[in-house]
C-alpha cells in the first residue's frame, strides 16, 4: 500500500494529521495533502467506473437487440414491446432523453407502462408500415392479438437486405 492510501486509511480510522504524520515520517503539511489527493481521486474513479459500467450496459443491450430483432420481424407483440423498452433504456444511459434548454413544455419521452395499450399498438403499427405490412390495430384493448402479421418470407429478405439490423 502507498503513502497516499496509508494516509487515507488512518484518517478514516480516525486518526488526526499529526498521527498520520508522526507514523508516515513527513511533515503534517505533507500527511494532509497526501489525504486531500487521495479524497480529490475519488470523484475521477467514480466517474470512470460508471463509464465502465455504461459501456457494459451497452454491450448488453446491443446483444439482447440483436436475439430479439428477427421475433420483432416476426411480429410478436412481446418481443417489440422487450425491444421498445430495451431501446428506452439505451437512450438513458446515453442521456437522449434528457431535456434541453428551451424545451420546456415538449413531452420528449415517457416510460413505455404509462402508454395506454391502444397507443402503443399504433406506434408498432406505425414501426411496422415502415417496413411495408400494414398492421389492423384492434379498436378495442379486449381484442389486443398476441402476435402482429408475420412478414412475409420474401419481404423480410428484402428488408434485411435494405437495412442493418439497428442499435438498440
Amino acid at each position: 500500500m502507498n503513502r497516499r492510501h496509508q494516509a487515507l486509511e488512518m484518517r478514516i480510522a480516525g486518526r488526526s494529521y499529526r498521527q498520520i504524520a508522526r507514523a508516515l515520517h513527513v511533515s503534517v503539511n505533507q500527511a494532509y495533502k497526501e489525504v486531500q489527493a487521495m479524497l480529490g481521486d475519488i470523484p475521477q474513479r467514480l466517474a470512470e467506473r460508471a463509464e465502465q459500467v455504461r459501456h457494459l450496459e451497452l454491450a448488453r443491450l446491443d446483444a439482447l437487440g440483436a436475439a430479439l430483432w428477427p421475433k420483432v420481424l416476426d411480429g410478436e407483440l412481446a418481443a417489440c414491446a422487450v425491444y421498445l423498452k430495451a431501446m428506452e433504456r439505451r437512450a438513458k444511459l446515453l442521456g437522449l432523453d434528457d431535456r434541453v434548454p428551451g424545451s420546456e413544455g415538449l413531452e420528449l419521452s415517457r416510460p413505455l407502462q404509462n402508454i395506454p395499450t391502444r397507443e402503443l399498438l399504433e406506434r408498432l403499427g406505425r414501426f411496422r408500415a415502415r417496413f411495408g405490412v400494414t398492421v389492423d390495430v384492434p379498436p378495442s384493448t379486449s381484442q389486443i392479438p398476441q402476435r402482429l402479421p408475420k412478414v412475409p418470407t420474401d419481404e423480410r429478405t428484402d428488408l434485411e437486405s435494405r437495412r442493418s439490423l439497428p442499435d438498440v
